[in-house]
């Protein structure tokens, strides 16, 4: 809930957007500020997880986004990589998206360049291309929405993030999951400042410590 805004903004603060990914192609609000509702598995699902290709407009927009980064690159990797299972109208999906691509900022477009760089571990041009032809499909786009999401959250980060029932989360707030890139991005943009963070829960939870930390303790 949205209660602290004033009446007519409650519903227009709320991003229809369900996933990192998908905040870039949704319309932003005017609101004094804009609520995401993200789930971990969704949107931090971890180095480890099992990736898979996600919403077909998801893929269209990466689509999109990586002919803006790297010109003829699309062209390049197996046919039907990012179509995946669609069959509806999936040109007409890409073509809009490809449409509205100026109006992406710079600032999303350099840091794909240096997310895809960081994922595919080199050359984009070169790596992903690379991979797309020896990895699982869905693999490779999940890697794809992984480097979009952490695009993300490095050119436009967050100001406030609200952990709700936040012992759920206990595993991805850990020394070794705040390792992971996109963690690492939500807790800390890129010029070293994190924003604020509100820890909710309403069960009783025993707080998180490390051995070496229990150890002190007795």
């Amino acid at each position: 809930r949205a209660s602290f805004l004033e009446i007519p903004g409650h519903k227009r603060a709320i991003s229809r957007a369900d996933r990192i990914g998908l905040i870039p192609m949704s319309p932003r609000s005017k609101t004094q500020v804009i609520l995401y509702a993200l789930t971990p598995g969704t949107s931090f699902p971890g180095r480890a997880a099992r990736l898979y290709g996600g919403r077909k407009e998801e893929r269209a927009f990466i689509a999109a986004l990586l002919g803006r980064a790297y010109p003829h690159l699309v062209r390049r990797l197996p046919s039907g990589l990012l179509q995946g299972a669609a069959k509806i109208k999936w040109d007409e999906l890409v073509a809009h998206y490809r449409r509205d691509i100026s109006k992406v900022s710079r600032a999303l477009v350099r840091a794909f360049r240096a997310t895809l760089r960081a994922e595919f571990d080199g050359e984009p041009r070169v790596k992903v291309v690379k991979c797309a032809r020896a990895e699982k499909s869905g693999r490779v786009v999940g890697r794809l929405r992984r480097a979009l999401a952490h695009a993300v959250l490095l050119s436009d980060p967050p100001d406030l993030v609200i952990f709700d029932e936040f012992q759920r989360y206990r595993e991805m707030l850990s020394p070794e999951g705040r390792k992971d890139p996109l963690v690492a991005a939500l807790l800390r943009n890129a010029q070293g400042r994190s924003p604020a963070v509100l820890l909710l829960s309403a069960t009783p939870y025993k707080l998180y410590r490390s051995e070496e930390h229990t150890s002190e303790l007795q």
